[in-house]
């Protein structure tokens, strides 16, 4: 009987050292624990308050955006700066300095300046006074006379082609059969072509045996050829002069 008392006692004592060792190392790890807390933090880990760089600084005089000066802000034009149309006295008196010139290109300029402007007027009145008889120097003997009507033609301005032809001038030449055609067709501008077709240009007319037909051939200009043949051009003149 003493034998089993002792056994349970030691038991007993056995089970308390268990739990008392289980507790010292509960409280040894919330020891850690605590500590790890209290420890101080590094200085990397310390949030340091910004340096001046970092703090935002107010804005300096040239950061902050003024007002637009004086001179900066747009200012109506002054009268000088807006283009006044010509009065008809300016006008009169720059067609008659042109009529005793023979600077080809100012004249060209003018007459196409009024066209622009639509002063039909003062277009007319140009013509009267034979501005758009006036003719381009030739660069080489055999070249055909060019007038502000070829003039237009063959650097393609409709717009003063029509309003030269409104002023009186002849969409076929009365002489040396130079026809504006002939100049639309060599500069390739079917647009004008078109238009002198349709004011009554002869699509056959020949100049030296060749017709417009074979100059627009001659030049490359292939819508203008096309179109020519689609309104009964004759092609035959093309074969006759090895085209």
């Amino acid at each position: 009987m003493k034998l089993g008392i002792l056994n349970g006692a030691i038991d007993f004592l056995d089970q308390k050292y268990k739990e008392m060792f289980d507790s010292t190392e509960e409280i040894q790890k919330h020891q850690t624990e605590l500590n790890e807390i209290r420890k101080p933090k590094s200085d990397n880990e310390i949030r340091k308050p910004k340096s001046d760089n970092e703090i935002q600084k107010p804005k300096s005089d040239n950061e902050i955006q003024k007002p637009k000066s004086d001179n900066e802000i747009q200012k109506p034009k002054s009268d000088n700066e807006i283009q006044k149309p010509k009065s008809d006295n300016e006008i009169l008196s720059k067609i008659s300095e042109l009529k005793a010139s023979d600077d080809f290109e100012s004249i060209y300029n003018f007459l196409d300046e009024l066209s622009s402007e639509g002063n039909q007027k003062f277009l007319s009145k140009a013509y009267e006074e034979g501005l758009s008889k006036k003719t381009a120097p030739k660069k080489y003997k055999w070249e055909y006379e060019r007038n502000g009507l070829h003039e237009a033609c063959k650097r393609g301005n409709l717009n003063l082609v029509k309003s030269l032809v409104r002023a009186g001038c002849e969409n076929e030449a009365k002489s040396n059969r130079n026809s504006p055609l002939f100049h639309a067709s060599i500069g390739g501008n079917l647009e004008v072509v078109k238009y002198l077709i349709y004011i009554g240009a002869s699509k056959e007319i020949t100049a030296n045996g060749r017709t417009p037909l074979i100059f627009a051939s001659e030049n490359g200009h292939a819508e203008v050829v096309k179109f020519l043949i689609s309104i009964g051009a004759i092609k035959s003149q093309m074969v006759t002069n090895g085209l």
